[in-house]
């Protein structure tokens, strides 16, 4: 899952449906090349995304993206990925928040 975020926010999370656990997950921030490790939360269906794991962009021509993969124990034909961004408290009218290649692949 790759989120690039437009303007500033809060948190919001992003849950697991009709699967086990999420066993892992980590981002590459904004296409540093390093690998940061999140804890997911004490149900292991849902992570939180934060401000520093995807920091709010410039106006400038390119944004980089921040990539999540999420490693999920029990995937299914019928696992779904979930967020809610209603909560995360943004500061500006025009809010956006882009996420783009979100795939599940059972292996």
């Amino acid at each position: 899952m790759e989120l690039n975020v437009l303007s500033q926010f809060g948190e919001f999370p992003v849950k697991v449906l009709n699967a086990s656990i999420i066993s892992s997950a980590y981002v590459d921030i904004t296409d540093s090349g390093v690998i940061t490790q999140i804890t997911p939360e004490s149900d292991n269906k849902s992570i939180i995304i934060t401000s520093i794991t995807c920091p709010k962009l410039d106006n400038g021509d390119y944004k980089p993206w921040s990539h999540y993969t999420i490693e999920i124990t029990g995937a299914t034909n019928s696992t779904q990925i979930s967020w809610n961004t209603t909560g995360a408290g943004s500061t500006s009218s025009d809010a956006r928040v882009c996420l783009d290649n979100i795939v599940i692949r059972t292996e």
